[in-house]
């Protein structure tokens, strides 16, 4: 069984001898156009260098989970896309 403590500010989940921290924020969710957007918040893009125009990995399924995606892993990904497509070519 994990134990839930919840603060107004930080959120720690015990499991196992785990402590993980979690800050928790409220956003609200705009729509513009056909797309709903969240906001991010600051403490958060900086934690992870996260600049305008960077990718995030975002999992989900009843929770939500945003991954920011390192510029060498993207490197590493162009380069199997490209010797997959060269493979074919031959």
């Amino acid at each position: 069984m994990k134990d839930l403590y919840i603060s107004l500010t930080n959120i720690k989940l015990l499991n196992g001898g785990i402590n993980v921290e979690a800050e928790e924020d409220i956003r609200r969710i705009f729509r513009i156009g056909g797309s709903y957007v969240i906001t991010l918040p600051q403490k958060y893009l900086e934690m992870h260098n996260i600049k305008p125009g960077d990718k995030v990995r975002i999992l989900f399924n009843d929770v939500i989970h945003i991954k920011p995606i390192k510029k060498d892993e993207l490197t590493k990904r162009l380069e199997k896309v490209k010797a997959a497509l060269e493979n074919e070519q031959l």
